[in-house]
């Protein structure tokens, strides 16, 4: 039979923290019913994202980064690194970019039953 292993020592880590988006906007959620939809995003080397919104707060893992998002609303860009949590912005223009290395985002919504958190912009 198996020798009893002592148990290893859980861990908790905090991962972030926070009452505003990455553009310092206050978190906007959905009012009344809800859903939550995790999505995992995987962005090649060298791609991007179309350029797009949000109408509510979009939480990110970056899980295998850096990513690099772009906000075409107020021109900042910022790269994010392996393990931080973001809050994406709200209603403002962006897109999020691979460099070199494939990307993979875990993505969290909360949205009102049966809605998507992704508005596209509309071609000029």
């Amino acid at each position: 039979h198996m020798a009893h292993m002592p148990a290893g020592k859980i861990v908790s880590t905090p991962l972030g923290r926070t009452a505003t988006t990455i553009s310092g906007q206050p978190l906007r959620l959905p009012q009344g019913a809800s859903e939550m939809v995790a999505t995992a995003m995987d962005i090649p080397p060298g791609a991007a994202t179309a350029i797009h919104q949000h109408p509510w707060s979009r939480f990110v893992y970056v899980e295998r980064g850096p990513v690099r998002i772009t906000n075409h609303d107020n021109g900042q860009a910022h790269e994010y690194q392996t393990g931080q949590v973001i809050a994406e912005v709200v209603a403002q223009w962006h897109e999020g970019r691979a460099g070199n290395t494939p990307v993979r985002l875990v993505v969290i919504d909360l949205v009102p039953p049966g809605a998507t958190n992704m508005v596209m912009k509309p071609a000029p």
